[in-house]
């Protein structure tokens, strides 16, 4: 009986594998190599693969970016000779994101002797390279919160305010999810949002002559409030239709709404090539944007100005453009153009690349090691600050298909300068002003000392800090809100008396940091003395 019993066991478990490796083999078969290598491995833990799902195993793991597990699988793969040539690729691949530079060199020249479906002397030239990149000094890289288990990605600048992406759910009905779970959906949309200096976030809405489009970039003239934004249409069955194209529509700043959308003069669709994620400068009389086409190689930047009001015919930024691709251009301020391109010696995946911009061309580049750079794809490269940026990957680790990150750089250290201080500044006792309750107005007897606005005329390389508080009812939310206009309020009675708004830094509190403590409750008295704003001099 107990023999019987052990019989039926083996049997029972020896179905259960090969119902796992089938699922493996129908993860793989369906493009879910993710999901196809977690089954694959755990098959592996108590059974040998045979070679074809070793070999499935294998890509499945590379191609998901799981290079230290890849690793020591296609090292076995490539002992054997006569191997095929994608795994030697595959091999090299994977060393060169280790960081195994030797390594990754003769791998990738041995693939070079066997095969010449992949072009590798630009990996091979990358080799060199990268050993020689010196990583940026930084104290802070992170995923940021608000991203999602779907893409979501940064933009550039849109008028004082900047742009941002989000991939929204659309299900069989039409409806949009914008949040939480997506099982529903049927099909995903990328859409722009305009985030504002105060933090809040409106999403921009299009006209619907053109059912369920994707727009993944956008750029904005404040001269002719007009913008110029990629459309994408999944869903067509119009083969032009189905790769990206250039528009122009009006843009209500109020609203948020664009209006009169219609395709700009050099589309894409005279010439049947795919155009896309136009940006502008500054001024908005310049356009570059990527291209590709029967007269490129791979994806190239093209440049546009508008002259004589209208467009002149573009032409190609001949600098930056190589036989791969270059994409993903962004007008940083008047001085930097930031781009994508794994043509340039880097980690081969779209690296992100600094171009020095004089007004009508490139000029020297720039590559952004690491952290910033990964072996994944890298773009929408912009600025927050001299000493922090904002840019986004599908890197390993992040929650969705591309992610936003935050990097802040280590500033350089510098001899420290002995500065005579002011007398001034010396004495000078941060001021309070008080609000009343639920109230952002200030009172007819604030005043702001004279002596603060003299300094800070004769000091223009100076600052203030203009902090908001409330008192601890109502919500987080609310009372961060009431706080900041608080301190706008403050700055706009500065910004009145003479004071530049570039010297004003405002921020809020919001019920955080009282001056007294209403936790265990608090007299009307004690609230009121927690309704403030405070002036703080930088020293």
């Amino acid at each position: 009986m107990k023999t019987l019993l052990l019989f039926f066991s083996i049997v029972s478990f020896s179905n259960v594998w090969s119902q796992s490796l089938q699922e493996a083999n129908q993860w793989f078969d369906n493009y879910e190599y993710a999901k196809a290598a977690e089954v694959y491995a755990s098959y592996a833990k108590s059974n040998e693969l045979a070679l074809d799902d070793y070999k499935r195993y294998t890509y499945s793991q590379y191609i998901t970016g799981e290079y230290a597990k890849c690793l020591p699988l296609v090292e076995e793969l490539v002992k054997d000779e006569n191997v095929e040539p994608i795994f030697v690729y595959i091999d090299a691949e994977c060393k060169l994101g280790l960081e195994k530079y030797d390594e990754a060199k003769a791998a990738y020249i041995k693939y070079q002797s066997l095969d010449n479906e992949y072009n590798v002397e630009n990996k091979i030239a990358s080799c060199d390279f990268l050993k020689t990149a010196t990583p940026m000094e930084y104290t802070i890289n992170k995923s940021v919160a608000s991203n999602s288990s779907k893409a979501d990605f940064t933009g550039g600048s849109f008028g004082k305010n900047y742009i941002r992406y989000k991939e929204l759910g659309l299900d069989s009905l039409g409806t949009i999810t914008e949040s939480g779970d997506m099982s529903r959906s049927e099909l995903f949309l990328v859409r722009p949002l305009v985030v504002t200096t105060d933090g809040s976030v409106n999403q921009i809405m299009f006209p619907d002559s053109i059912p369920n489009i994707s727009i993944p970039s956008i750029a904005y003239s404040e001269a002719t409030k007009k913008v110029y934004f990629t459309v994408m249409q999944p869903t067509s069955q119009v083969e032009i239709d189905a790769v990206p194209h250039i528009y122009e529509g009006d843009f209500d700043a109020t609203t948020n709404q664009v209006s009169n959308m219609k395709q700009w003069k050099y589309s894409g669709y005279s010439d049947t090539s795919a155009c896309g994620y136009a940006t502008l400068n500054d001024a908005g009389n310049k356009m570059v944007f990527s291209k590709i086409g029967s007269m490129t190689q791979g994806a190239d930047l093209f440049i546009s100005s508008f002259e004589n009001n209208a467009w002149t015919k573009p032409t190609k930024l001949e600098k930056v453009n190589t036989p791969k691709d270059e994409m993903f251009p962004l007008f940083i301020g008047d001085s930097l153009l930031s781009f994508s391109s794994d043509g340039q010696l880097g980690f081969g995946g779209l690296d992100i690349y600094l171009a020095d911009w004089n007004g009508t061309d490139v000029g020297e580049l720039t590559y952004l090691s690491k952290p910033v750079n990964s072996v994944n794809d890298d773009f929408n490269f912009v600025y927050y600050s001299a000493d922090s940026a904002r840019y986004s990957s599908n890197r390993i680790g992040g929650k969705g298909d591309d992610d936003i990150y935050f990097v802040k750089f280590r500033e350089p250290v510098v001899e420290e300068v002995v500065e005579v201080v002011p007398p001034f500044v010396a004495k000078w006792v941060d001021q309070i002003i008080y609000f009343d309750f639920n109230k952002f107005t200030l009172k007819t007897d604030d005043k702001i000392i004279d002596e603060l606005i003299i300094y800070l005329k004769e000091n223009s390389g100076k600052d203030i800090s203009v902090v908001g508080h409330t008192d601890n009812r109502g919500s987080d939310a609310y009372n961060k809100t009431l706080g900041l206009r608080r301190a706008n309020q403050v700055k706009d009675e500065l910004v009145k008396l003479g004071i530049d708004e570039q010297q004003i830094i405002v921020s809020s509190k919001g019920k955080d940091e009282p001056q007294v403590d209403c936790s265990g409750g608090c007299s009307e008295e004690e609230h009121a003395k927690n309704r403030y704003v405070i002036i703080q001099l930088n020293k």
